[in-house]
């Protein structure tokens, strides 16, 4: 048998809510409206679920109309829920007091991978700036060119295997389009560089000016490093562009349009080894800049 209620208007901890009628059926209803005046400072959905009280509980009477309240707080991007007595105005026990919430750990919204739809990182760029040794030893064709005359490879970067952060979350791919390349001294004679890019650090077995690739002038050549199954290709920068603080000059994949990297397990690390690509005198701690213009997954 159903019984009609009054109208019924209910201010909550800081919104009002538009009044409504409702008529129960067994001693129980819900029925969700609209807030006419939305949280303040909040933007998104907001809700209320209300129910008959149908028998007394701590905070609650027979017959007192209680909300379930949810709303969206867009600077936390999480739900948060509470319980408002309607009727008395007052919080049940144990219910966080009128103007502070909780988040409701079932409608919680934590960050992570979990998206209706595709999500994409879009186009990128990652720099990375470096200082070759305080020499002016020249390089012959297909030394290695690094920061160090010292054979070292660590995987945070600090040694000739550079390290850049690409992915927009570990694990996922990178796809590599072009590189700009720059020097800070003006020359150009010479100025031609392999960048050779590999998905794990490389151990190398030789330092700054040292010899990386055995047979620079023809194809292929035995390279001074491991890490062969995680070589993911390479691409020459000739620069061909000079100014008064130094020469750049820009290059695409030497096979296919882009180098897809995929960073090392748990990583968003790809590595680049830098070789000269001709007999190339460079300046005393000469500062090289790299700007990787990538697709993140």
């Amino acid at each position: 048998m159903s019984a009609n209620h009054p109208t019924f208007s209910a201010s909550g901890p800081d919104a009002t809510y538009t009044p409504a009628t409702f008529n129960d059926v067994d001693g129980s209803y819900q029925k969700g409206v609209t807030p006419a005046v939305l949280l303040a400072g909040q933007i998104g959905a907001v809700s209320v679920g209300l129910n008959n009280v149908v028998s007394a509980s701590t905070g609650y009477a027979i017959g007192d109309i209680a909300g379930l309240v949810t709303r969206y707080d867009a600077a936390s991007k999480q739900l948060f829920t509470y319980w408002q007595n309607f009727t008395s105005g007052t919080l049940p026990s144990g219910a966080p007091a009128a103007g502070s919430y909780t988040p409701s750990p079932l409608m919680g919204l934590p960050q992570g991978e979990a998206h209706l739809g595709a999500i994409s990182g879009g186009s990128q760029l990652v720099k990375l700036q470096w200082n070759r040794p305080a020499n002016t030893t020249p390089y012959d064709n297909g030394d290695l060119i690094g920061k160090t005359t010292t054979v070292t490879s660590p995987s945070d970067g600090t040694g000739n295997a550079l390290i850049a952060f690409g992915a927009r979350i570990a694990n996922a791919p990178i796809n590599l389009v072009r590189a700009r390349m720059w020097k800070s001294s003006p020359s150009l004679t010479g100025a031609t560089f392999h960048l050779h890019f590999f998905e794990e650090v490389p151990t190398l077995t030789v330092g700054d000016n040292g010899a990386f690739n055995s047979t620079p002038t023809g194809t292929g050549g035995t390279l001074a490093c491991d890490r062969v199954r995680f070589y993911a290709g390479k691409l020459t920068v000739v620069m061909d562009s000079s100014r008064s603080d130094g020469c750049t000059g820009i290059a695409t994949p030497q096979i296919g349009s882009q180098i897809i990297l995929n960073p090392a397990f748990g990583t968003k690390a790809f590595y680049v080894v830098v070789e000269a690509g001709a007999a190339y005198t460079p300046a005393n701690t000469e500062a090289f800049g790299l700007t990787f213009e990538i697709y993140q997954d």
